[in-house]
């Protein structure tokens, strides 16, 4: 997700606000501990004065640049990922998954609010982040596993992505589909934790 996607995002959580209090940054966040919440992403964030609320676009570059923190080691070394050889994804642990996408429900498994950035995936998984390339090697994202489904999803085999509409499951589903008609995308699981 790009700033200005988690902007967005963030915004609609709040009701169209411009501004969050660290409540709702954790909730949104789906974190319980708001002072960790507060030193992590809130650096440098515009604050009104007397005001326990930030300025969502400084809070949203935030959470931006701590998921490219996380993973800037791992991009680097994955930079030869955009080859059309899949023997870097196998070689480097990734998983070979069929893929699915959501814009239904309100509240996840964890108890957070269904947000951009999140997936269902299998409970074994909740608190882990998904980093997820087509099988032709574009990179999708990394998302927080943060929900649970039904049948694959629940397996294991299946990593169902969430979007905000239907248009963007559309999108998504087209994006990842295989020349055989099938969806599937290479995932990576990380510990999500830090």
């Amino acid at each position: 997700m790009t700033p200005k996607e988690i902007e967005t995002d963030m915004k609609s959580f709040v009701n169209g606000s411009s501004f969050i209090r660290i409540g709702d940054l954790a909730k949104y966040l789906g974190q319980k501990n708001t002072n960790r919440v507060r030193e992590k992403y809130t650096k440098d964030a515009f604050k009104l004065d007397g005001s326990p609320s930030y300025f969502i676009p400084d809070i949203a570059k935030n959470i931006y640049r701590a998921g490219l923190t996380l993973l800037l080691v791992f991009f680097l070394n994955t930079s030869q990922a955009q080859a059309q050889d899949n023997s870097f994804f196998e070689e480097n642990g990734f998983q070979l998954m069929s893929t699915t996408a959501y814009c239904m429900g309100h509240h996840t498994a964890n108890g957070s609010a269904v947000h951009l950035g999140g997936c269902a995936c299998s409970p074994d998984r909740i608190g882990q982040i998904a980093i997820v390339y087509t099988v032709d090697g574009h990179f999708l994202g990394y998302y927080e596993c943060n929900d649970t489904g039904a049948g694959g999803v629940r397996a294991g085999t299946v990593i169902d992505i969430y979007r905000r509409n239907l248009t963007q499951c559309e999108s998504y589903m087209k994006i990842t589909t295989t020349p055989n008609g099938s969806n599937k995308v290479f995932v990576k699981w990380i510990d999500g934790k830090g």
